[in-house]
């Protein structure tokens, strides 16, 4: 009888850990198709099952980094709108994220607007070192194409 205690609790770290194992191998997938979108190479389906990974990753973390990868991956795929609005989600959560300030300055349908330029101070408050980091996401070329897609395609 001893024994069952025992027994009941080593189930239950077997499934955790079986759990853990799971959102690790979806987040570790996620953020494999924002890598490939920063490099300007995703197509629909990888942004789909990317986005699909990340968020069942998300499900089983705490933290806002699921959100973040996420609206990183929308935005390396041109997806502003949503990109924005994972963005807002997550600075909603973590008011001081710097990653989800700069999500929210890049997604920005106006790069010089109101919107951007708050999005942008407010990461610059946080911190005052990230212009550079920024400026480097700016100049991604994948970024850079999205943008250009997006400008072609509003009226």
């Amino acid at each position: 009888m001893a024994r069952l205690p025992v027994i009941l609790v080593a189930a239950a770290v077997v499934v955790l850990l079986a759990v853990q194992f799971q959102a690790q191998r979806h987040e570790r997938r996620g953020i494999e198709a924002v890598n490939t979108a920063s490099d300007g190479k995703a197509t629909p389906d990888v942004v789909a099952r990317g986005l699909d990974d990340l968020e069942k990753a998300r499900r089983f973390r705490a933290d806002g980094s699921g959100l973040r990868s996420e609206a990183n991956l929308l935005l390396f795929s041109g997806h502003f709108a949503q990109a924005s609005r994972v963005a807002r989600e997550l600075v909603d959560a973590e008011p001081e994220n710097f990653d989800g300030w700069v999500a929210m300055n890049l997604a920005s349908p106006d790069r010089s607007g109101p919107q951007a330029k708050l999005a942008r101070a407010r990461a610059l408050q946080l911190n005052p070192f990230g212009a550079g980091s920024i400026t480097a996401l700016e100049a991604l070329p994948a970024l850079r194409q999205a943008y250009r897609r997006a400008q072609t395609r509003s009226p």
